[in-house]
């Protein structure tokens, strides 16, 4: 990494240099000084340790000021990953049905027969089934 990128304004909260992501919850985050390494994340002393189990710690301030390490982000799980990626996919859903609702109120194009209008409907509601199931699949 650069050393302009190495400055305190590079954490999540530039106000609060060496807190990670999710401060409020303990877990695996990826930091860089001259090469990556990961540190554990002990939400309850609010500080960074070389394990779980918390053999060595070091207070936020130490980790970016003092240590110089530059925050890349949280280590995420598979969980975590098909967590977000469940969430994504019922938004794009969402979308789909939105546009299933505007296609059968009329609001959408100049569908004067009601058979078009419904097939227009239907695809939308096939989509966002389809995008509902991709999950199903992980």
């Amino acid at each position: 990494m650069s050393e302009e990128l190495k400055t305190p304004t590079n954490w999540p909260d530039p106000t609060r240099p060496g807190v990670p992501m999710f401060p409020e919850r303990d877990g695996w985050h990826a930091l860089e000084d001259n090469e990556r390494k990961e540190y554990w994340w002990d939400a309850h002393c609010s500080c960074w340790t070389t394990s779980e189990d918390g053999e060595f710690s070091w207070i936020p301030d130490d980790m970016s000021s003092v240590l110089g390490f530059s925050y890349i982000g949280p280590v995420l799980t598979p969980t975590q990953i098909n967590e977000m990626m469940a969430v994504e996919r019922e938004r794009c859903a969402v979308i789909a049905d939105a546009r299933r609702d505007a296609v059968w109120d009329g609001k959408i194009g100049s569908l004067a027969k009601d058979k078009l209008r419904a097939g227009y409907a239907q695809a939308a509601i096939r989509i966002a089934k389809a995008i509902r199931n991709l999950g199903e699949a992980a």
